[in-house]
């Protein structure tokens, strides 16, 4: 048994805090992702995020992302609004992380929208004046759903863009395990001496 916790110490196994994380930013701006984004979904160093709007449709410019709301015409189209009923994004990835930062633009002092986590309650974020970046660093797997929502009670005409999500990956121990114990099989395999016959 200590040879096995030897080994796991000498391959850094014994801690998840060991495995490397990356910090992966998804700009909602880019214009090389605008088909792929406004389809729905966005990989970045081999993390995908997967979108969607319960509203209308996902919509990008040149300077703004949002929603194009299916009912009426008051909408801002490239923007997250509630000039025609409240508009919900949501957006999950296939990993497991920690979400640390969502970044606005177009943010008004009447504007507030609400972050879940599934059914939760994460945030409530309303105009921060100066700099409308959020720190959220909630936990997450490849299960859940987050849903950002714009409140209908805030001044009808106004609205905001979405430019930035940023993540924190958690590799899955699973897969540092599995490499740890096929090195613990190479490791224990003992050479055999030559037989004469």
């Amino acid at each position: 048994m200590s040879f096995f916790l030897s080994v796991l110490a000498a391959v850094g196994l014994t801690s998840v805090s060991n495995l490397p994380a990356s910090t992966i930013a998804f700009d909602l701006l880019d214009q090389e992702k605008t088909d792929e984004i406004e389809l729905g979904s966005y990989t970045l160093s081999g993390v995908m995020m997967t979108l969607s709007s319960l509203d209308g449709d996902l919509n990008q410019t040149s300077d703004s992302f949002g929603i194009n709301h299916n009912g009426g015409s008051l909408d801002e189209s490239a923007q997250i609004d509630g000039d025609n009923g409240d508009e919900t994004l949501k957006f999950s990835f296939n990993t497991s992380g920690t979400l640390d930062l969502l970044s606005f633009s177009h943010f008004g002092p009447s504007d507030t929208l609400t972050l879940k986590k599934g059914t939760t309650t994460i945030l409530n974020l309303a105009d921060l004046g100066i700099s409308d970046v959020f720190s959220v660093g909630v936990t997450f797997t490849a299960s859940d759903e987050f849903f950002l929502t714009f409140d209908e009670s805030s001044f009808v005409g106004a609205g905001v863009s979405l430019n930035n999500i940023q993540i924190t990956t958690i590799p899955e121990p699973s897969s540092f395990l599995l490499l740890g114990f096929g090195g613990l099989t190479l490791l224990s395999r003992r050479k055999r001496p030559a037989t004469n016959k």
